[in-house]
């Protein structure tokens, strides 16, 4: 009687490694890279958000990552804005 012994078993035993053969693929990396984001939102939020979307002819996410946007340029300026007074109050001294 022979026994048989699973590829990976055997791999191991002639000092294959294993973890080469499991590389990671395109698609795995691009869900790591890109988290995913859910929300729950109120029906009326949900509304609002779909008519304003629909008024700019833009779909829901865009009209998200729109907003993501505009927030971080609001926070770059205002951090540009704080250097600013900063260098400004230097310069007095």
């Amino acid at each position: 009687m022979v026994k048989y012994m699973s590829f990976s078993t055997f791999r191991v035993s002639i000092g294959v490694n294993v973890a080469s053969s499991k590389r990671e693929t395109y698609y795995q990396r691009w869900r790591r890279e890109h988290p995913r984001l859910q929300i729950y939102l109120s029906k009326e939020e949900y509304e609002w958000l779909k008519e304003r979307a629909d008024a700019k002819g833009v779909s829901m996410k865009d009209l998200v990552l729109e907003a993501i946007k505009c927030e971080r340029s609001v926070e770059l300026e205002k951090n540009l804005e704080f250097l600013r007074g900063f260098y400004r109050a230097l310069d007095l001294f």
